[in-house]
């Protein structure tokens, strides 16, 4: 398993155990994390929380398929703050 797996893996993780929360914050390469987390998770995203706020991020270059247009997004409210 790749990287970005094994952090998705342990989101999910954290999330469920101290969960429910509202939402995700992401700062700098945790928005881009946030980002790349909501782009591959393959459930459905508004059991974990409602929405991410996205803070001084960047579009990751690590994993482009997950991102291949312009028109690709994350797959729930977002607030992108730059």
């Amino acid at each position: 398993a790749s990287g970005l797996q094994h952090a998705c893996s342990y989101l999910v993780d954290r999330i469920e155990a101290l969960g429910p929360f509202d939402g995700m914050l992401g700062f700098s390469q945790g928005a881009a994390l946030a980002a790349l987390f909501c782009a591959s998770y393959q459930g459905d995203l508004s059991q974990l929380f409602k929405f991410v706020v996205l803070c001084s991020g960047y579009k990751s270059t690590a994993h482009p398929d997950l991102f291949p247009g312009p028109d690709q997004y994350v797959k729930i409210p977002s607030l992108h703050i730059f």
